[in-house]
């Protein structure tokens, strides 16, 4: 009975200890991304769909209270000049929230807030106010500390997607020149050579 007790009290004393879980999730950047939550088309997006994908629309990772879900956004090469944010949000989609009091960070030093608990459990936060420092380091952080649950006792984080727009002060344009393939290049050749040799015979 007594050593029953004691791995009772083991068991709850290690769940009750906060832990940073290590997810399964898949990134994928899209440019000129346009998003069905406010139909904007935005110059760059980081898409994180996070758990197993075979698992369809139910695919996400469930997070306990007491858990700390971290996961990072890959970010553009960006410099400050001659960069420019003008726009940028998180949206966080995430299943059974029962309370408002899974708090969401950027960067381990910026609260955003709370995830949202009505509707579809859908939360956006704006990401105008940090600083350019923050968007030069080819990764941006997140972190939620999950404390829910009246009726799960824990979340499911389903997906996570940073939307950015920014513009070039210089005014240069940030798109990448299209190279000519080899075998465009080779055609071209061909095609300038045939007209010299037709223009020689005439």
């Amino acid at each position: 009975m007594k050593h029953l007790f004691t791995v009772g009290l083991a068991l709850l004393l290690f769940a009750l200890v906060p832990s940073a879980n290590a997810f399964t999730f898949t990134e994928t950047v899209k440019t000129d991304y346009t998003f069905l939550g406010d139909g904007h088309t935005y110059d760059y997006a980081s898409l994180i769909d996070f758990g197993r994908q075979d698992y369809g629309i139910f695919n996400g990772e469930w997070l306990w209270n007491g858990d700390e879900a971290e996961w990072e956004h890959s970010l553009p090469n960006l410099s400050f000049p001659p960069h420019k944010i003008d726009k940028a949000k998180i949206w966080i989609d995430a299943a059974y929230v029962d309370r408002h009091n899974n708090v969401v960070e950027v960067s381990g030093a910026y609260e955003l807030g709370t995830l949202n608990r009505w509707g579809f459990d859908n939360s956006t936060f704006d990401l105008g106010f940090l600083p350019e420092s923050e968007w030069e380091g080819g990764e941006l952080e997140f972190e939620i500390e999950v404390s829910d649950g009246y009726w799960t006792n824990g979340i499911r984080l389903d997906r996570a997607y940073l939307l950015l727009d920014y513009s070039n002060t210089n005014g240069g344009s940030d798109a990448v020149a299209a190279v000519p393939e080899p075998g465009t290049l080779l055609l071209v050749g061909l095609g300038l050579a045939g007209l010299g040799l037709r223009r020689r015979r005439r």
